[in-house]
């Protein structure tokens, strides 16, 4: 019974069904293109460009909110000058970059917050929006949607195993690039139908934005779970007293906390220090200093590095509390 309903427990905060349900989208999507290849569909000439941009979630209509680039570059050409004038070389690649326009909102106090799914996408970012790998029309020898970020799927008893599939949850960060060798078929009935021979070699990636620039540290600031570490998310089991973190930090008299007073993008201050009211990302933390270092509780205090005008401790609180 016990397993069973731990699996799910699983089962109800998964990627997937955790985004069940209505969505609106309202965006506008531009793209430039300049080509000047000899075949619209199988080429062996000329080059092409193309960059594709979207913006969802214009005036605060709809729950999507994004910005969506992508770029695409191909040049084709024969080998003439090789004395092989039927083979034709190609070569592309692809860059991707898709970036969230609005922040999660904050839980109301006192209430309760589900722990979020393995690799939620960000806020205002909708799974057919993200960007995915693999297949014929990006990335040859792999199947489609078969590169990047994966979700084991869970079954109707809530019960995964070795055969169970993987969907695929897309990311924020794509690249990919291929090299081909083409060359005409033989036979009239290939050659009335244009098709070609391709020996191919591609190569590609797709990550999600802060686990490509943060790894591991970004997961955990996000609260996503992986799996290797199923359960729930690191920061969330740390703020739970009755978890091993709790009891442990429970056995000291003193307990301290270090939060950088400025420029600290990837743990702000207010994040740091655990001081609410307030929240900026790295940028504009002074006004949260000030209202820190006027604490009743401070101990310490040096005008000079909370004004950013030194190096070294700024602001030193104390405070005590007596043992149970």
């Amino acid at each position: 019974g016990k397993v069973v309903a731990e699996a799910l427990n699983r089962t109800r905060i998964g990627t997937m069904r955790a985004r069940i349900g209505l969505s609106a989208k309202s965006s506008l999507k531009h793209s430039f293109s300049r080509a000047s290849l000899d075949d619209a569909i199988l080429p062996t000439r000329g080059a092409l460009l193309r960059l594709t941009t979207e913006v969802a979630g214009l005036g605060g209509v709809g729950d999507a909110a994004f910005q969506k680039h992508t770029a695409e570059a191909r040049v084709h050409t024969p080998l003439a000058a090789l004395g092989l004038p039927q083979l034709s070389l190609s070569v592309a690649a692809t860059l991707g970059l898709l970036l969230p326009r609005r922040a999660a909102p904050l839980p109301a106090t006192g209430d309760s917050v589900p722990p979020p799914a393995p690799l939620m996408p960000p806020h205002g970012v909708f799974l057919p929006d993200r960007l995915f790998l693999g297949g014929p029309n990006s990335l040859w020898g792999f199947r489609t949607h078969g590169v990047g970020p994966r979700e084991q799927r869970h079954t109707s008893t809530g019960l995964p195993h070795a055969k169970t599939p993987r969907d695929s949850l897309g990311g924020e960060v794509l690249a990919t690039s291929s090299l081909s060798l083409s060359a005409p078929m033989p036979g009239r009935q290939f050659e009335k139908l244009g098709a070609r021979a391709h020996a191919f070699a591609s190569a590609g990636a797709l990550h999600s934005l802060g686990g490509l620039v943060a790894g591991r540290t970004a997961s955990d600031l996000l609260l996503r779970r992986t799996d290797a570490d199923p359960r729930r998310p690191l920061l969330v089991e740390m703020a739970d007293p009755d978890s091993r973190y709790g009891v442990a930090l429970r056995s000291f008299q003193r307990r301290r906390l270090y939060a950088n007073l400025r420029g600290d993008f990837m743990v702000p201050f207010g994040t740091a220090a655990i001081e609410t009211g307030g929240w900026a990302a790295g940028v504009g933390d002074g006004r949260l200093v000030a209202r820190f270092a006027a604490r009743r509780d401070v101990v310490f205090r040096d005008v000079e590095v909370c004004g950013g005008r030194a190096d070294g401790i700024g602001v030193v609180c104390e405070q005590r509390q007596e043992r149970a």
